[in-house]
């Protein structure tokens, strides 16, 4: 494994944390498309039921006029409350349908975030192990400092005890 100085950690640190927060606003914009769609399809549908139910009720209004039979208004009205029956079913099938692909495409993202999340985990793992290694190298390197800072003192102890008996020597 490479070793990377603090700086480059933190980066990486900050790089992933980005990748997340990139990946969690796409997420949230899918969802938030999906449902705006099928919310705006379900409104337009349910406007040109609206426009159909107001051409049959005009229609309807004409036909009263001509015709004295009220079985011919029954026989019309079960038509059209068989057309809207099917319509309904048909808006319910298309509700369901958009309701599904939202949950696979929900899935799918979960799925995709989870990957995201298992990686930056891992990477995570990897920074804390190299904190940990550079913490060890920074400590030991104290160490072998005060080691030598010792061993310097030592030596400037023992030149000075060197010299005084040189001096002593020659007087």
């Amino acid at each position: 494994m490479n070793r990377l100085d603090p700086i480059q950690l933190n980066q990486l640190i900050i790089h992933y944390k980005s990748e997340m927060q990139r990946f969690k606003q796409e997420y949230e914009a899918l969802e938030s498309t999906q449902s705006r769609k099928a919310i705006l399809t379900l409104k337009r549908q349910v406007e040109e039921l609206k426009e159909e139910n107001r051409r049959l009720s005009e229609r309807i209004a004409k036909e009263n006029v001509g015709r004295p039979s009220l079985s011919f208004l029954i026989r019309d009205n079960e038509g059209i409350l068989k057309n809207d029956t099917t319509e309904v079913e048909k808006l319910k099938e298309n509700v369901m349908q958009l309701e599904s692909a939202l949950v696979k495409e929900r899935h799918k993202k979960e799925a995709e975030f989870g990957e995201f999340t298992r990686i930056i985990d891992e990477k995570n793992e990897e920074i804390r192990k190299l904190n940990t290694s550079i913490y060890e190298e920074k400590k030991r390197q104290l160490e072998v400092v005060a080691a030598l800072e010792r061993l310097k003192k030592r030596f400037l102890d023992l030149k000075r005890g060197y010299v005084r008996s040189m001096q002593r020597g020659h007087q």
